[in-house]
């Protein structure tokens, strides 16, 4: 799961994405999921059917390849999850150990230093993450 996740990285981000072509944050997961033989219904690609179909785990217990689910708001709607990413654990990338995720979003929307796509990203606790589910 975790080096076919990886295997997208620089995938520019596209809302409603799906395909290595472009993804949104909940495309990826699935499409990762999906190539990966994870048992999961690929035709419900959002953050909340990714929510509802894995057993709830605990930020304690998080391992490398769980999810993260934020909720919050998202396209000016309430929603019970509005993001995912997946949990690598720790790692070491360009000299930095720490807690890493590998997710698809985008960031300073309209500026020149906007990041948009696949990329790690440190994670950031349970503070911006609601929800984790154990993937086996």
């Amino acid at each position: 799961l975790l080096n076919e996740a990886a295997r997208y990285l620089g995938t520019p981000y596209v809302w409603g994405g799906y395909s290595p072509s472009g993804f949104d944050c909940s495309g990826f997961v699935c499409y990762v999921l999906y190539q990966s033989g994870v048992d999961y219904n690929y035709n419900y690609r959002s953050c909340v059917a990714l929510k509802d179909s894995y057993l709830a785990s605990s930020h304690e217990a998080r391992k490398p390849g769980d999810l993260l689910i934020k909720n919050g708001t998202a396209g000016g709607t309430t929603s019970s999850a509005n993001h995912v990413a997946i949990y690598l654990g720790t790692l070491t990338i360009d000299g930095v150990t720490d807690e890493y995720t590998v997710e698809c979003t985008t960031t300073n929307k309209g500026t020149p230093q906007e990041i948009s796509g696949v990329q790690f990203r440190k994670y950031s606790g349970r503070k911006n993450y609601k929800y984790v589910r154990a993937i086996d």
